[in-house]
């Protein structure tokens, strides 16, 4: 009996198929299966009154999918093949396996498949920034040497390590190691964690367009607001001056730093590995608290980790509706850039627009432009 199959897969068209399956009869729905590997798409099944078919090769813990009310549990491709098409097993493995068999590299499927125990999993997570940090303090390790060699030499002198070329070359060692994190980062995963580049749509397109102005207004905006709660809390002062950048490093060097590397960089490590990978596990919205949380830990002086916090919150929330690693990087970069350059402004400049009714008019702004992706996104789905 031949059969005719209506696919759809992915986060992009799981409404769609959703909304299209409500119109159908019951008699239409009984011949409908839903395959899945969370407890999520076994709830869906069956709220939608159709087969639940779980994947036990998948992330789902062991027992999930039966506790859940899993139908059917394939164990492995060839089983769920069977449970779907009601062919025998043995003329599964021939038309299935075998052809697997070929493309599947058994090295590769054991890096890609994340682990089920807790702590494994956690290991999975953390395993990219322990690799980007180790990576960075090799690099910079590295460079020290070769400098320490060079002036042992006697073609340099002494006063490049406290003078002018000395902070030039200790901006651009601190530059240089955290791009050679990144790209170990790249060269290391880009295989087995998808990273999403491309700008799919015009509605994309706008996403990512206003990550520039939320950026600006949303830096400025929250550290004029920490600022006033420091006055109002004098005992916080103190990590105000620990937070500032290195104004000993000169401005081209400052601007490559903390602008052009680090920024893309970070958003490699928080946005594209750490909750890419627990997004997996922890759903979407336990998954962006965690990596905000985490990258507010990361910056360590806790005025800046409150910053950190709400602006990792805002990337990964970019990150998420534009669907592409870009927005997060040129947020980031916009607010990096506009917290390191404002202070070149003139003192009337910067009197004027350090004010209360800046501040909430910043604030005001970013928080207009985020729930402007929201609707644009909603809109577009």
């Amino acid at each position: 009996k031949e059969a005719l199959l209506s696919l759809y897969y992915g986060n992009d068209h799981e409404e769609k198929g959703v909304t299209e399956l409500g119109d159908k009869s019951e008699s239409y729905k009984k011949e409908t299966a839903m395959v899945g590997d969370r407890m999520f798409d076994i709830k869906g099944a069956r709220d939608m009154g159709v087969t639940a078919v779980g994947v036990d090769y998948g992330y789902a813990a062991k027992g999930e999918l039966k506790k859940a009310g899993a139908d059917h549990i394939a164990k492995d491709v060839p089983q769920l093949y069977e449970i779907l098409s009601g062919k025998k097993k043995e003329k599964i493995k021939k038309t299935v396996v075998k052809d697997t068999e070929k493309k599947v590299n058994p090295l590769k499927k054991r890096i890609t498949e994340p682990p089920k125990s807790s702590f494994l999993r956690a290991v999975y997570v953390l395993t990219p920034f322990a690799l980007y940090y180790l990576s960075m303090m090799a690099t910079m390790t590295i460079c020290i040497n070769m400098y320490d060699r060079y002036i042992a030499s006697g073609k340099a002198i002494n006063e490049h390590i406290f003078g002018v070329r000395g902070a030039y070359l200790s901006g651009y060692i601190q530059g240089l190691s955290m791009l050679m994190g990144g790209v170990v980062l790249i060269l290391m995963y880009h295989s087995t964690d998808f990273l999403p580049i491309k700008i799919k749509d015009k509605s994309k397109l706008k996403i990512t367009a206003l990550t520039i102005p939320v950026g600006i207004t949303g830096a400025i905006g929250l550290n004029l607001l920490i600022g006033y709660i420091c006055s109002w809390i004098p005992a916080l002062s103190k990590y105000v001056e620990a937070g500032k950048y290195n104004n000993d490093i000169p401005l081209i060097v400052g601007i490559f730093c903390y602008i052009l590397i680090a920024p893309p960089v970070e958003e490699l490590i928080f946005r594209y590995l750490i909750f890419g990978r627990s997004e997996k596990f922890l759903g979407t919205g336990l998954a962006m608290f965690a990596q905000a949380l985490f990258f507010g830990l990361y910056h360590g002086n806790p005025l800046q980790g409150i910053y950190a916090f709400v602006m990792g919150y805002v990337i990964v929330y970019a990150y998420k509706k534009s669907g592409s690693i870009i927005a997060a990087f040129l947020l980031h970069m916009s607010a990096n850039a506009a917290v390191y350059l404002s202070p070149l402004l003139s003192e009337s400049i910067q009197k004027v627009i350090t004010g209360p009714i800046f501040c909430v008019l910043f604030l005001t702004i970013a928080a207009a432009g985020v729930i402007l992706m929201g609707k644009i996104s909603k809109k577009e789905s």
